[in-house]
C-alpha cells in the first residue's frame, strides 16, 4: 500500500488549500511539501505514490 501521510496544522481540511509546494526526495522516493490557505502554510504532506500525489493536488 502507498505511504500517505497528511498533517493539518490549524484544523483546516486539505480541501481549504489554494496552494501546494512539491519537492521530490530521492533517496526515500518520496514527494514532500507543504500545504497553503491564503498565503500561509497550514499543512505538510509525504506521499510515496505519484498517482496519489496528482489526485490529491486537484482535489
Amino acid at each position: 500500500m502507498a505511504k500517505i501521510m497528511i498533517d493539518m496544522w490549524y484544523g483546516d481540511k486539505k480541501e481549504d488549500a489554494d496552494k501546494i509546494d512539491i519537492s521530490f526526495y530521492p533517496n526515500d522516493g518520496e514527494y514532500r511539501g507543504n500545504i497553503w490557505k491564503d498565503g500561509r502554510m497550514i499543512g505538510d504532506y509525504v506521499f510515496a505514490d505519484p498517482v496519489a500525489l496528482e489526485i490529491f493536488s486537484r482535489s
